[in-house]
């Protein structure tokens, strides 16, 4: 399993809370590759996710949220990246309601059409995360690149996208929040794309390490200085890589526990700066 996949996993394994989290996270599911069709009952959607317990697990989400089984689900094979792809499909008056209810169509001059791609079901920050976290499972990829190149990339994240507006809108939602993004072309879709090498060269300099260090080592003098800092792939882990003039209690611990927050999408990337001046974090 590569870095990405085992990050999907994560994501999986922790079980939402809330219902409107809930909603949120399929609302990022559908949005990533759903499709949207008519049918002789109305409108129908599908959409594929990779591997057979995230599929059944997004269908058990399906019937927590809404209260109905998925009744069609299907199977075929990825054979470029050697996984199952299950499709997920509800057409009907269930297809109906999901798709009111994710804020995906609204009523429009007496017909439907499709909505902006965020909207009041992001407007909660936890809701904006699970959407993330939803539109990474079902249309994103994250690598740690190895060889001579690692240390100045990082980890590379992607949301890849259909249309053009989609990829701009996440872009801006992002940067509201501190994340910058590139998006480039390819083979006809829409690449978002984040580096982390950025984030993890904070560090690098003479800082006070107060809010990176165990509680009883805050007592001393917490200054440190790190000569450099590099993340880079060994097989299928994330080995991080910090040179300086010593170290606290946890503090490298907690350095990396940052870092794989952020690439979880579980803290705001940016902040290591802040946390150099408050010393807390």
């Amino acid at each position: 399993m590569n870095f990405g996949e085992s990050v999907k996993e994560e994501i999986f394994s922790k079980k939402i809370k809330e219902d409107h989290c809930k909603r949120a996270f399929l609302a990022g599911l559908v949005r990533g590759n759903g499709v949207l069709f008519e049918s002789e009952n109305g409108y129908g959607l599908s959409f594929k996710i990779a591997g057979e317990i995230r599929a059944y697990k997004s269908a058990e989400l399906i019937r927590e949220v809404f209260g109905f089984d998925v009744r069609e689900m299907s199977v075929s094979e990825d054979r470029l990246n050697r996984r199952d792809l299950f499709e997920i499909t509800v057409t009907g008056k269930d297809a109906d309601r999901l798709l009111s209810e994710l804020g995906i169509l609204v009523d429009s001059d007496g017909g439907k059409a499709v909505a902006g791609f965020f909207g009041k079901l992001t407007e909660r920050e936890c809701c904006f995360r699970s959407f993330l976290r939803g539109l990474f499972v079902s249309a994103g990829s994250c690598t740690v690149p190895s060889g001579k190149d690692a240390a100045k990339t990082g980890y590379h994240a992607e949301l890849c996208f259909s249309h053009a507006g989609s990829a701009e809108l996440t872009a801006k939602e992002l940067l509201k929040r501190g994340i910058k993004s590139n998006i480039t072309r390819r083979k006809g879709d829409y690449v978002l794309y984040i580096k982390s090498a950025e984030e993890i060269k904070d560090f690098i300099g003479e800082h006070d390490f107060s809010a990176f260090c165990s509680t009883q080592d805050k007592k001393d003098n917490c200054v440190r200085v790190i000569f450099d800092a590099t993340v880079e792939k060994d097989n299928n882990y994330a080995l991080f890589t910090f040179k300086g003039n010593g170290f606290l209690k946890y503090m490298v611990r907690i350095m990396c526990g940052y870092l794989i927050s952020v690439s979880l999408g579980k803290v705001e990337p940016g902040k290591i700066k802040k946390y150099f001046e408050t010393k807390e974090n």
